[in-house]
């Protein structure tokens, strides 16, 4: 090594020290010591500059070479000397990057830092981490500017071809061999788990950090607490609220919540009911909040929720009476519900029509619901301007005017959803009205036979739709117009006699695209299990309900502990599980089994494999749709086609074992949002509309 290397490496040392000297004393001094501090730094950087410039560019291949002298002994010295100077090369690269100068320099020094042999490794380390992370912020800054530049661009001259391409180009380069989660984008696999269903969902959380966060946002995006005399709903529901108030990342994932109430008034309820206002302003990102069940939503809870979150969206009260008096100060809603079942309301009707009012420049939804002892009309809250606004439109379990189907007559031009179940007021009027081409209508007549043909005949020239349910309506009329609807994709039928030739009629009729299908046999010749060769067509089918009502004299209801002994009732249980699995291991691509009236999750376990893994993904996923008894919706554009291609799988192998996990019970409150059935198909499909003093035995609410 020259002797003007040694002085350069002296006075880089020089500077370095004195530099760190300085450095200390600025922290007690710093207006007598910065200029000098800068100074040294500064001569140092240039030093050091110049220094690997002249061993990268001015030496020969032979002087290429920062360590001990070739020509020397190899003494002590020496390597002392070599260690200070890639000391020095690898701490300025390491200051410059950390004071966020890095740039050429950085690069050259960091080049004849690594070409230097016998470093080591853990310095090595520490010199490639330093420059991976400082090129990787130094690219997403560029590519930051850049994305800025087409934008700019695109307002400038939108037509350009170039800058089209340009837009549509991913803003990181993604390497072959990084784990594939890194080179598929966040989006499309936040899509996936959109088309998963929750309950499936949850296997995401014990993968990688990854996916779990993806699980956890849709998993908790919407949730329901059951507050009630039950201690461990009840309990859980504290410790539930404990972690909205001490995690607040947890509570932004929070959009819908739902509160099912069951018990009476008393020190019970005021407790929950004051902890649930202390926790209510940390849902900071919540957009629908529903009340269900009794003690009922009333004036001060409204005042609390409007205070903490007046831009709240959707707003549903299900319960026994009518008190929440005040919910017309609430003027951004897009959705409201409304269901009573009781008389002794505390809210005037007109509440309702100032409501409406208020949210006419938003509100699209609308959904009501009264059984009330009390006289109580919708013909005020129809006379809103509001109405002519909705694009959905529910009215469950009430009586319905002739103004009213007047009224809904008027606004049609917009509605994409309507649900009428009830009793009309004027049943000619209705019929006259389904023979006129303006809407689509279905009711809960279910004996009126010309009703029915002109609501069946008014459902044949409708050829977009996508859910089905005529309720009652006699399978002879139903099979008229099945053919003609391709695009139906949930099905609901209700038929008196199954034979082999009507099963083989329905399936015939019906889309190989279809998702969720129910079956309602009165009376069949046979078990239904017999005929599940069938539905084998049926490649995207995740949500099949088989219910017989009987054969024979035969119930085919589930076997009850207070009409059998201990034995006869395990030798009928079993018996009973075992024609449901027989279905569920012939239809490989059902999730969700609805067996005699209860419902099930289907899991598929590999004996191979110690992990229980769904059967299918192939779920329609998009904003929830009401419930109701008789209901039609149309596709909207979005084609089954998605499921099909989603939902094709091989056939399971014989090693595979069926095991049916039963869904919890449905409220009759809430309308069947409780329970995820992995998409809205099959959520309308199993919904419950029958007032909650009604409830039929069985579980028969077609």
């Amino acid at each position: 090594m020259g002797e003007s290397t040694r002085i350069t490496i002296l006075v880089m040392v020089f500077c370095d020290v004195a530099a760190l000297n300085i450095g200390n004393l600025c922290g007690a001094l710093p207006s007598a010591y910065t200029s000098i501090y800068v100074f040294c730094l500064l001569v140092r950087c240039a030093t050091v500059q110049k220094f690997a410039l002249a061993m990268r560019f001015g030496m020969s291949q032979s002087s290429y070479y920062l360590g001990p002298d070739k020509s020397s002994s190899g003494n002590a010295s020496d390597f002392l000397r070599w260690n200070k100077q890639t000391a020095i090369l690898l701490g300025t690269s390491l200051a410059l990057i950390e004071a966020g100068q890095y740039g050429p320099k950085v690069e050259e020094f960091l080049e004849v830092y690594l070409n230097t042999p016998g470093l080591l490794q853990e310095d090595v380390t520490k010199a490639l981490l330093a420059r991976g992370a400082a090129r990787r912020a130094a690219a997403e800054t560029l590519m930051a500017k850049a994305q800025q530049d087409i934008h700019v661009l695109a307002r400038l001259d939108p037509s350009n071809r170039q800058v089209k391409s340009l837009l549509q180009l991913s803003k990181q380069p993604h390497f072959g061999e990084e784990p594939v989660y890194h080179r598929v984008p966040l989006e499309i696999w936040d899509r996936v788990a959109s088309y998963i269903p929750r309950h499936f969902l949850r296997t995401w959380l014990f993968v990688s950090t990854f996916y779990r966060d993806i699980a956890q946002r849709h998993i908790f995006s919407a949730v329901d607490l059951h507050l009630g005399e039950d201690h461990e709903h009840r309990n859980r529901a504290l410790d539930f609220f404990d972690r909205v108030r001490e995690d607040s990342t947890f509570a932004r994932k929070i959009k819908k919540l739902r509160l099912h109430w069951s018990c009476e008034e008393g020190d019970t309820f005021d407790l929950m009911a004051r902890i649930f206002r202390t926790v209510l302003p940390e849902f900071s990102t919540l957009r629908e909040f529903q009340w269900i069940g009794y003690p009922e939503l009333r004036a001060d809870m409204v005042q609390a929720v409007f205070a903490h979150h007046p831009n709240v969206q959707s707003l549903g009260l299900i319960g026994w009476h009518f008190d929440a008096i005040g919910i017309s100060s609430l003027n951004n809603l897009h959705s409201l519900t409304l269901r009573a079942e009781d008389d002794d309301g505390l809210a005037d009707m007109a509440e309702l029509l100032t409501t409406l009012n208020a949210n006419s420049s938003t509100l699209t939804h609308l959904c009501l619901s009264a059984y009330l002892a009390r006289p109580h009309s919708w013909d005020s809250a129809f006379q809103s301007p509001t109405i002519d606004n909705l694009t959905r439109l529910d009215l469950v379990d009430t009586e319905i005017s002739h103004y009213v189907l007047r009224r809904v007559v008027t606004c049609s031009e917009r509605l994409t959803h309507l649900t009428l179940h009830g009793t009309f007021e004027d049943p000619r009027g209705a019929e006259v009205l389904f023979g006129a081409d303006h809407l689509f209508l279905v009711v809960g007549h279910d004996d009126d036979m010309p009703l029915h043909r002109a609501v069946v005949q008014f459902v044949g020239q409708r050829k977009r739709l996508r859910r089905l349910d005529l309720g009652r309506c006699p399978w002879e009329l139903v099979a008229m117009v099945l053919p003609e609807l391709d695009g139906l994709r949930a099905v609901r039928v209700r038929i008196g006699r199954v034979v082999e030739s009507v099963i083989d009629a329905l399936t015939e009729a019906l889309s190989e695209h279809l998702v969720a299908l129910h079956l309602c046999a009165v009376v069949a010749d046979k078990p239904v299990e017999s005929y599940v060769s069938y539905f084998k067509k049926f490649h995207s089918l995740s949500v099949l309900h088989l219910d017989t009502i009987s054969i024979g004299t035969e119930t085919m209801k589930r076997p009850q502990p207070t009409i059998l002994n201990e034995k006869e009732l395990r030798r009928e249980t079993d018996k009973w599980m075992n024609a449901a699995k027989k279905v569920a291991a012939a239809l490989q691509s059902v999730d969700f089994l609805g067996w005699q009236g209860e419902r099930y999750v289907v899991a598929r376990r590999d004996n191979n494999s110690d992990v229980a893994h769904p059967t299918s993904h192939s779920h329609h996923h998009s904003s929830t749709h009401p419930p109701s008894n008789t209901h039609l919706t149309h596709s909207h554009g979005r084609s089954g086609s998605i499921q099909g291609s989603i939902g094709r799988r091989s056939q399971a192998s014989a090693d595979t074992d069926i095991e049916l996990k039963e869904l919890p019970p449905r409220r009759r409150l809430d309308t069947g949002f409780g329970v995820d059935l992995g998409g809205p198909d099959g959520c309308w499909l199993e919904r419950i509309d029958v007032p909650i003093d009604y409830e039929l035995v069985g579980g028969d609410d077609t």
